[in-house]
């Protein structure tokens, strides 16, 4: 389910938006995040498989700046 979810919030605009941004082919960038996605989900469970890294994870959450930060958009 999860995986789903941040696979399908890469749609074919933001593909080729990254795509322009990056002056790379649309394909090589869609083929690249097919394999960064469940990567980074299959890290993030594996981080949360112990009490540290659930509290880690948690901590991150709680600090991180990605949703108000205006320079990360």
């Amino acid at each position: 389910f999860v995986l789903n979810a941040l696979q399908s919030a890469f749609s074919p605009d933001a593909v080729r938006t990254l795509a322009q941004t990056y002056q790379a082919p649309t394909q090589s960038i869609q083929k690249d995040l097919d394999l960064l996605i469940p990567t980074v989900v299959a890290g993030v469970a594996n981080r949360a498989g112990t009490p540290d890294g659930r509290q880690k994870l948690f901590d991150l959450l709680q600090t991180a700046t990605f949703d108000t930060d205006p320079s990360v958009a």
